[in-house]
């Protein structure tokens, strides 16, 4: 009996294996066209389903039942975990070999088809609440009893009547619904970055980026503060997740940053606004980019393109924020090191330059993203494998374990977009984007001011404790057609409702990337979270400046766009100054106060249109002024740096 046991056990572990790799290869197959080259005739849905299928049967395995149940309830619950497994393994193979045939019908609702489904869809829910929570089960149940009763509701949100049995074979066989477009990004565009970060991460590339960050601010004062967000940055564009972002570099970082006398609270809140800011920047931007080409049924590039100013500008506040603290606090440098910058630079240049490969790909060439992102990581493979970073090198057995631990990674994302596809797929068969398009513009009174406050609120809201992919999809389904209705560009209104989804990571009461980053530093959790608040205040504010000036997405040139920057950077930078009251030394109360007010006109100026123009301008000149008359004063001596 323990022999048949074990083997069970064994063939159990093989076709986890089995399944984490087939959905990097499921990824190559579709991206390549490897069907073209082989004379295989097929429809790309049947591949999405064998995907979800595969994720499912890794997900109840990666995040399995507590132990700490009592050991019948644990045995009994893992029996139900992997009959589940295998059950969702095998009804999304046979949805997949028979997709044609089911696909075509809908109207006749085959019984193995509801039953099928039926239970597919309990399984991915209990999935889904394993990964993303309670808040998101809840999103998704109430959307589906919306689709099942809501012709019970009042005629200002009344949705058509159905079935059950129709409203399951919908989902599960309409390619606009569970295996739609989320699930398509997810699976043929973002596993190739997932892919591609892996072999950055396994050549070194990860550990580059901390070294040398650490030699380049040795010496600046509050060093440990700057290494965290200028890697936060760096690893943020790759990895695309806040927490994953915070787990990574934030055990190195906070600690560091205590070390060199900065508060627990200020230190964990350092590191989980940079890291939150590093899905802001391409390309991966927690899969949002790519959603929202689709969405937008824009080329990639375009996302790309737009997203640079906004998130440099981000950085760019937050590190000079950074400085002015650890200036006014004298808070130290970083410890000596064995290396200069240029020993780890000459060491891991092929990092860098396999970043710039891949935006040369995307932007100069116009590669897809999928080849683009395949592309670099074969630069990463060969370089890893010929020649590693300070004398590590990569094993061939590591580049081919990528595959299985890119489907293991990328798991939690390919759940996440089926629940969104399932989310679209009721809300397209309701019409309730439409109901709530309109019953947000008659509480705004058709005002674009209070639609789009009610839309931030309601973006933080919905986004508490859910994954950027999540949230993103929902609000752009939800709250983005509002926002166009009212004559706001499409674009702003996409990047605006990313950028408060993303900003619930750090914003009370649920902010898992602050208490994440609390955890590591031991700091008290929501005591974090309002550090965050207001050392991101920028993230805040950077929103609403693309609704009122779209320049900033580059969407009326880079001359205009340029002039943007400069003039939020300069006002930024005299609102940072003025609050911290530093800047080349302490600040008056009255300078303080002066260039606060500055800062303020300036944008408020921006925002209502009022004196706009040259006024606003005359006001940045004298700001400039102001803050370069302080900059040439001598640098007093800092007790805290070495």
């Amino acid at each position: 009996m323990s022999m048949v046991v074990r083997g069970l056990v064994l063939i159990n572990q093989w076709v986890f294996v089995a399944c984490a790799a087939a959905l990097t290869l499921i990824t190559c197959f579709l991206a390549f066209n490897l069907g073209s080259y082989f004379g295989i005739s097929y429809y790309e849905e049947q591949f999405f389903a064998l995907a979800v299928g595969c994720a499912l049967f890794v997900a109840y395995h990666k995040w399995p039942v507590s132990a700490q149940l009592a050991p019948w309830q644990f045995w009994l619950r893992r029996v139900l975990d992997l009959v589940a497994a295998w059950g969702c393994l095998l009804v999304a193979g046979y949805f997949a070999w028979n997709f044609e045939q089911y696909s075509m019908a809908i109207a006749f609702r085959p019984p193995e088809v509801v039953i099928g489904g039926s239970l597919l869809l309990l399984a991915m829910l209990e999935a889904v609440r394993r990964i993303a929570g309670l808040p998101l089960l809840v999103i998704i149940v109430t959307i589906v009893a919306y689709g099942l009763w809501g012709s019970h509701l009042p005629s200002r949100f009344a949705a058509p009547s159905v079935n059950w049995d129709y409203l399951v074979t919908y989902i599960t066989t309409d390619p606009s619904a569970l295996l739609g477009m989320p699930v398509a990004v997810a699976v043929v565009v973002v596993l190739p970055f997932l892919f591609m970060g892996g072999l950055l991460s396994r050549s070194g590339g990860g550990q580059f980026f901390t070294d040398i960050c650490l030699a380049v601010f040795r010496r600046s004062p509050g060093g440990p503060a700057k290494v965290s967000v200028v890697s936060s940055a760096l690893l943020g564009s790759v990895s695309g997740s806040a927490v994953a972002n915070v787990a990574t570099s934030g055990v190195i970082t906070i600690p560091m940053m205590k070390r060199a006398g900065v508060k627990p609270e200020r230190a964990a809140a350092t590191e989980a606004v940079a890291s939150t800011g590093g899905q802001l920047i391409p390309p991966v931007m927690g899969a949002a980019a790519f959603l929202m080409a689709e969405f937008l049924q824009i080329p990639f590039a375009t996302v790309v393109m737009a997203a640079l100013i906004p998130a440099t500008l981000f950085f760019v506040i937050l590190f000079l924020n950074i400085h002015l603290l650890a200036c006014r606090d004298g808070t130290g440098a970083i410890e000596p090191l064995d290396r200069t910058a240029w020993e780890y630079f000459r060491s891991g240049w092929y990092t860098f330059f396999g970043l710039i490969l891949l935006f040369v790909l995307l932007i100069g060439f116009r590669w897809s993203p999928e080849m683009a992102a395949f592309s670099a990581a074969a630069f990463y493979a060969v370089c890893g494998l010929t020649l590693g970073y300070m004398g590590h090198k990569v094993r061939l057995r590591e580049v081919l374990d990528n595959f299985r631990s890119t489907g293991v990674i990328a798991t939690d994302v390919i759940i996440i977009s089926a629940a969104a596809g399932v989310i679209i797929g009721v809300l397209n068969y309701s019409g309730l984007t439409q109901s709530l398009s309109r019953f947000l513009l008659y509480l705004s009174f058709d005002m674009v001011t209070l639609l789009v406050v009610y839309t931030a609120v309601a973006s933080i809201i919905l986004g508490m404790g859910m994954p950027t992919t999540g949230v993103y999809v929902l609000l752009a389904v939800l709250m983005a057609p509002a926002l166009v209705q009212v004559g706001i560009e499409p674009l702003a209104a996409h990047f605006f409702i990313f950028y408060f989804g993303v900003l619930s990571m750090i914003t009370p009461p649920v902010a898992i990337a602050a208490f994440s980053a609390a955890s590591i530093g031991d700091a008290r959790p929501m005591r974090t979270a309002v550090e965050c608040v207001a050392l991101g205040w920028p993230l805040f504010v950077l929103p609403f400046m693309m609704i009122v000036n779209p320049a900033l997405l580059l969407t009326r040139g880079w001359g205009e766009g340029l002039l943007m920057f400069v003039l939020v950077v300069v006002s930024f930078a005299g609102i940072a100054a003025g609050s911290i009251g530093y800047w080349r030394g302490m600040l008056p109360p009255l300078y303080r106060l002066v260039l606060c007010l500055l800062g303020a006109a300036i944008v408020l100026m921006g925002f209502t249109g009022v004196g706009a123009g040259v006024y606003q301008w005359l006001l940045l000149t004298i700001m400039v002024l102001l803050l370069a008359l302080r900059y040439l004063r001598p640098v007093p001596q800092l007790s805290g740096s070495r």
